[in-house]
């Protein structure tokens, strides 16, 4: 028999037999972020899925019961690197010991409300990025996203975070190269969220870049995790791209919609025909989003071509659920 027609059928079987889950199924019964559990399972070895012949993870009860305990134990203040492989007998005895009973799997997931968590944490993260600590930087935010959801993640943490950043570079009491620095590790990190998410091979696609004359690109980045989380297939094409070749890269993905991000756009390029221009060698049915900081100064040009404004990513996630819903 064929070996991958035999990986199918007891791929197949299993799923029958036991529970089980996808890695999005898992991500919403755990709290825990899809790139949060490929790094505790590549890193240290803290969960074994199983994966179908098409190399999707795929997780029983026991991996999800055992996903919890841990995320738990780390919300306690354990390292995760000291009890990725302890027991589920001894996961448990450590929320006992902590004088927490360990709480029932449900199908939401927890949200951390206490606003002084994500000030620590974001003023954690400001501390090593003006010393340029990157172990310091990168440690928190994955601890960070352990903590918080996907969701509560980017919008009350990474955002603001940003936002800080921004504005003590603007007011001089960050350097640019701590700004920088900053910037690389915060792409680099969110690049890895979004290709933790297992999105199907024949989803919509979405392109998103920004256009000609936009060097700032981490409302972008963060844009594009936003539409993988919610099972878009992602095509990230980074920053500053012309009309022409943001067409000619959605035509050969195929994709259904395109995401752009303004906002400070480079002075002398003419938005207005790169705009135009892209608009009209788009397929009809194509959607455009464009979101970021100067949608209200062009939201005239905006209308023109019949694009999208998207005044938030919390209204660019809705837009694209109510997108979503027409294929």
């Amino acid at each position: 028999m064929n070996l991958d027609n035999t990986s199918t059928i007891l791929y197949s079987l299993l799923m029958k037999s036991s529970k089980c889950y996808s890695m999005r199924a898992v991500s919403a019964m755990t709290g825990l972020s899809a790139h949060v559990i490929r790094a505790w399972e590549k890193r240290y070895s803290a969960i074994c899925p199983n994966r179908s012949s098409t190399n999707r993870r795929f997780y029983c009860q026991g991996e999800v019961e055992r996903l919890t305990l841990l995320r738990q134990a780390t919300q306690m203040g354990h390292a995760i690197g000291l009890i990725a492989n302890l027991s589920k007998k001894d996961l448990k005895k450590l929320s006992l010991d902590n004088n927490s009973e360990p709480t029932e799997i449900s199908d939401a997931p927890e949200v951390i409300q206490d606003e002084d968590f994500v000030d620590d944490h974001i003023n954690i993260c400001l501390c090593s990025v003006e010393k340029m600590d990157a172990r310091a930087f990168e440690n928190e935010l994955l601890r960070t996203s352990i903590a918080l959801h996907n969701d509560c993640f980017i919008y009350r943490f990474i955002v603001p975070l940003i936002q800080k950043i921004g504005e003590r570079w603007h007011s001089g009491t960050l350097r640019i190269a701590q700004e920088h620095f900053a910037s690389s590790i915060l792409k680099t990190f969110l690049c890895t969220m979004r290709l933790a998410f297992n999105v199907e091979a024949d989803a919509p696609g979405i392109l998103i870049t920004t256009p000609s004359g936009e060097e700032h690109e981490l409302g972008a980045l963060i844009a594009s995790v936003i539409a993988a989380s919610n099972g878009w297939n992602v095509t990230y094409l980074g920053a500053d791209l012309p009309a022409e070749e943001i067409f000619l890269a959605a035509k050969e993905r195929n994709v259904k919609a395109i995401g752009l991000s303004v906002v400070y756009p480079e002075t002398g390029i003419d938005l207005v025909s790169e705009f135009t221009h892209l608009k009209k060698n788009l397929p009809a049915d194509t959607t455009i989003f464009v979101g970021g900081q100067a949608v209200e100064t062009i939201k005239v040009l905006i209308r023109h071509i019949g694009a999208v404004q998207v005044t938030d990513l919390k209204d660019f996630k809705i837009k694209l659920q109510l997108l979503a819903e027409t294929y």
